[in-house]
């Protein structure tokens, strides 16, 4: 089953859009209240406490990943887990020749904050899979290669310096890509597709200074990110290339009436639920379809 954008042809991967149930749940709801909240979120909590889950939240920069699983991790009495702290050193470096092609990567060590940087991730990404528990993790570690790899090229670098950044050796990608082991996991990638105009608005408006644009051509201007969407509606193709066997949930952010995907209003994040519910209490690891008139 495909979402409204992303498809796949694969038999180990089922895409469900929640966007048009998210529009119709808006039109049956007064504000941001929904009266079927308490029900359908105290049925979620009890579904992913009886069969662990491990569910990612993905997107562009800056289009609502972390609060999104924060919220989701809130309403679930699970814990929220970042794969990425924009704060931390590492990651602050990593980011800056990501983004920052006027950067000299000779003198930051490009190589070894790369390494740092994905075996931080790693370990916290494989802690989570391990555990007794559900979680919701923010990002997934291997969807990188949507911004360093056939999707999006940082042009206006070097090639020596671009090499150093996203070609690490073949061995070095296997051990840090290495799967984790859990009998009977079940994975779902929340999935958020927006327009480029719309992200990169949202990327300019929690002003992030790596993510600023420069005169030298750094930063994140419209047309990197339009490559980073156009990027992200690759990611079931991603997902299939990697073996990944499970659910993705298609939220669309632009939805009628001009109005915006938000995870702090109930009436948009009950339907993400619901289908959390009807994916935990199913047999098989990929869920064909969902009847939300029954949920």
């Amino acid at each position: 089953m495909n979402g409204n954008l992303l498809k796949t042809d694969s038999k180990k991967i089922s895409i469900i859009s929640v966007t048009d149930r998210i529009n119709e749940t808006i039109k049956e709801t007064y504000d941001t209240y929904d009266p079927r909240s308490e029900r359908v979120i105290g049925e979620a909590r009890q579904a992913v406490e009886d069969r662990k889950l491990l569910i990612y939240t993905e997107g562009p920069l800056g289009i609502g990943k972390s609060t999104l699983a924060r919220r989701l991790a809130k309403s679930l009495g699970s814990l929220p887990y970042s794969l990425e702290n924009p704060e931390a050193p590492e990651v602050k470096r990593y980011l800056e020749m990501l983004y920052h092609p006027e950067i000299d990567v000779k003198k930051i060590g490009a190589l070894g904050v790369n390494t740092a940087y994905y075996s931080q991730r790693m370990a916290h990404e494989e802690t989570a899979r391990l555990a007794a528990r559900s979680y919701v993790l923010d990002r997934r570690r291997r969807f990188d290669k949507i911004y360093m790899d056939e999707f999006v090229k940082v042009d206006l670098m070097k090639a020596e310096d671009r090499d150093r950044i996203i070609a690490m050796g073949d061995d070095e990608m296997k051990l840090l890509h290495q799967r984790g082991s859990f009998t009977g996991l079940k994975e779902v990638v929340i999935q958020m597709v927006g327009s480029p105009e719309l992200v990169h608005r949202r990327k300019n408006n929690r002003g992030r200074d790596v993510e600023k644009e420069t005169k030298e051509g750094g930063g994140v201007d419209i047309g990197y990110m339009t490559q980073i969407c156009n990027g992200y509606l690759q990611s079931p193709k991603v997902l299939e290339e990697e073996g990944f066997e499970g659910l993705v949930i298609e939220v669309g952010q632009e939805l009628n009436d001009r109005k915006e995907f938000s995870p702090r209003d109930e009436s948009h994040l009950l339907p993400i639920l619901e289908v959390l519910i009807a994916y935990a209490k199913s047999k098989g690891p990929i869920l064909e379809s969902i009847d939300f008139k029954r949920t």
